[in-house]
């Protein structure tokens, strides 16, 4: 198996290294009967112009690995000035040499039967894309594409196959189709190339295994609102219709699952910006704030002749919201959404206080 595992890197000092320790046991673990003569595993560095020590860490434990180790794996490591995470997937994706690519954050781990996963179903080089997922129901082969968009855009909400976290790509359909992360869109860039992705490949597999472990960040508490989130949210929607009606063009979706699904992602848009705006703390600037929204709600309606057919997809809750919203009641909504704001911070903080205590910084989720 030739894989190249994509790091990008920008001020991550505090977790590098365990991120570099957990994807070379997992190798070192399993080198006996799995790793080939033939194998080829290459992980590359990518230094996204970080302004921390995350440099003098990796360079530190590399230097620790064993002769025997960098025998089997080759580092790779590019030091770049701050261009963001989609141009530095995107280097990555130039400089990878292998036939499968795989992405890892530098703040995430991977388990140690990783390695033992991801070459027991590559092996057979059957599919253009693998998905691994704990608590999957069954393993599924060839999912149709309006049923894997379906996941892509996260409307199951019982699992979704949004991120980059656990999918093994073949490079070669990437470079064939010209797949790239959109520089310009900085909300959903990982949906969009998974829905790119999906597009231009054929067989796909979901396993029912996971191995890559989310870095659930307890300590960060930093919640903010800026006006960016409304033009990267319009620069996301504009992005995914253009990928949508391409769907219905070559017959993979219906025009009417077209409408449902950017009708479901508007609200979710919707709703995720009410949680943005609680982030003020002024309660003034974000009665304000609310009421600019309005063309963001209008969006809801315009689009949709029927009040129902888009209040069937809305839980009670939202639909209290949406008509306390078209009721104007700015002030009511901001003070619910802050409420929960304080109150989850608050929880944030506890569990952050007992981690301490435990001397541990984080939690993880497994996928």
């Amino acid at each position: 198996m030739k894989l190249s595992i994509i790091i990008p890197i920008y001020n991550k000092e505090k977790y590098i290294k365990e991120c570099l320790e957990s994807i070379i046991k997992g190798i070192e673990l399993n080198n006996y009967g799995y790793l080939k003569k033939e194998d080829n595993i290459e992980i590359i560095l990518i230094n996204d112009g970080s302004t921390d020590k995350s440099k003098a860490e990796y360079d530190k434990y590399i230097k620790t690995l064993k002769l025997e180790t960098k025998e089997i794996v080759d580092i790779k490591i590019y030091e770049n000035k701050n261009n963001g995470v989609s141009y530095t997937r995107n280097f990555g994706i130039e400089k990878a040499q292998n036939e499968y690519i795989f992405y890892v954050d530098a703040d995430d781990k991977l388990e140690e039967n990783w390695f033992k996963i991801i070459k027991e179903n590559a092996k057979e080089n059957l599919y253009d894309v693998i998905y691994f997922r704990r608590n999957w129901m069954n393993n599924n082969k060839n999912l149709k594409k309006e049923e894997l968009i379906r996941y892509i855009l996260g409307l199951d909400k019982e699992i979704t196959l949004s991120s980059l976290w656990s999918a093994l790509y073949k490079k070669s359909v990437i470079k064939d189709n010209n797949i790239k992360f959109e520089k310009d869109v900085i909300i959903g860039e990982d949906m969009l190339f998974n829905i790119d992705y999906a597009i231009n490949s054929g067989k796909n597999c979901i396993i029912n295994k996971g191995f890559y472990k989310y870095r659930n960040a307890i300590g960060s508490l930093t919640n903010t609102y800026s006006d960016k989130y409304i033009k990267a949210d319009i620069s996301f929607k504009k992005a995914l219709k253009d990928r949508l009606e391409l769907l219905v063009i070559k017959k993979e979706i219906s025009g009417e699952y077209m409408r449902q699904v950017i009708l479901r992602n508007n609200i979710n848009a919707f709703f995720n910006l009410l949680v943005k705006i609680s982030y003020i703390k002024n309660i003034k600037k974000a009665e304000k704030k609310l009421k600019e929204i309005e063309s963001e709600f209008n969006v809801i309606k315009s689009e949709n002749s029927e009040e129902d057919d888009f209040l069937k997809y809305m839980d009670n809750k939202q639909q209290k919201i949406y008509k306390m919203y078209e009721n104007k009641e700015y002030k009511k909504i901001y003070i619910i959404y802050r409420t929960k704001n304080i109150i989850k911070n608050s929880i944030k903080k506890m569990i952050a206080l007992i981690l301490k205590i435990a001397n541990k910084e984080d939690l993880f989720k497994r996928v």
